[in-house]
């Protein structure tokens, strides 16, 4: 009898190996979803849509955008690790999920730096410092001044991980006592932003952008290293000085899988990824929103997400910022 058995499993496990090489030698063969973990219209929505149309070219089959949000990115987290590893589901992520969120909280429900299969950088941004157009008066360095002489005076916005980190370095480096007020959403952050009901906010350029041509937002700065393209006019946070010499913060986002992804489909996406951030066509359409493609695979992003952790980690410890249990 044992003989029997073992002899049907070596005759069974042949079978699943060829069965499985064969189909992610044959992937993709039906529709591919792909995550994203905030609402519709935003800006990594928006960076997703564009991905979606240029993988359903590379792999010719269509690429669903499905829309995850809330739990500050973990959601939708979730919802990629209990999906089957076999290259039919993805996920859009960003920084503020793979490398900033292990700093901010106390415990996770997955590993960023093992507990994915990363497929490749896919773009990046900064954040824009910008204010209601009624003060368009008053500079980056005036709020700062403000705070530091009558603390809690000035407010900032923070909507997700990056943005509370942002705030608590540019609060922390320029030793001004900013209030922190928090939001589930962009929509009502910008519209207190608007009316003057919150002093200042961080956003992405494709928000920023349309509301600072229309009047109703000013930009006081940027948190790139040296002047950002797409605003050649508007200085850099580091540029108002006081300790805040060498302030950047910028958003990047990567292509990921479940972990267990077969090698074979793995390299199939991340040649896809490759073939699309290397196209010009794909960064000019990227830089209509401020916005550019980042170049890099599964290796430089494993390798990014470890090199940043500690880096966020040190901020968070050195601004006092407390733990998400």
């Amino acid at each position: 009898m044992l003989k029997r058995s073992f002899a049907a499993i070596a005759m069974v496990i042949p079978m699943l190996l060829v069965k499985n090489a064969t189909a992610a030698d044959a992937y993709p063969t039906k529709p591919i979803k792909l995550i994203v973990p905030y609402t519709a219209g935003g800006s990594t929505d928006n960076i997703a849509r564009l991905l979606a149309e240029r993988l359903r070219l590379e792999l010719k089959q269509p690429v669903v955008v499905e829309n995850r949000p809330g739990g500050n990115n973990l959601i939708a987290a979730r919802a990629l690790l209990a999906s089957q590893p076999d290259g039919y589901t993805l996920m859009l992520a960003t920084n503020g999920l793979l490398a900033v969120a292990p700093a901010l909280y106390g415990k996770l429900p997955f590993d960023p730096v093992n507990g994915f299969s990363h497929l490749g950088f896919v773009s990046g941004y900064p954040y824009v410092v910008v204010t209601g157009a009624h003060d368009t008066k008053r500079s980056l360095q005036d709020y700062i001044v403000r705070a530091r002489e009558k603390p809690k005076s000035v407010s900032y916005m923070v909507v997700g991980n990056v943005t509370a980190i942002a705030g608590a370095m540019l609060k922390s480096r320029s030793k001004a006592d900013l209030l922190e007020v928090r939001y589930k959403g962009g929509a009502d952050a910008i519209s207190d932003l608007i009316a003057g009901r919150v002093d200042l906010g961080l956003i992405a350029p494709s928000v920023a952008s349309p509301l600072i041509k229309s009047g109703k937002l000013s930009p006081l700065a940027v948190t790139t290293k040296s002047r950002f393209n797409a605003m050649p006019d508007v200085q850099t946070v580091g540029e108002a000085g006081g300790g805040l010499e060498e302030f950047h913060v910028d958003v990047w986002s990567a292509l990921v899988a479940p972990p267990g992804v077969s090698p074979q489909i793995a390299s199939r996406v991340a040649q896809a990824l490759g073939n699309i951030t290397k196209d010009s066509a794909f960064a000019t359409d990227l830089a209509k929103n401020g916005e550019y493609p980042i170049q890099g695979g599964p290796t430089d992003v494993k390798a990014r997400v470890g090199r940043e952790m500690p880096k966020w980690k040190s901020v968070v410890e050195s601004t006092g910022m407390s733990l998400i249990q």
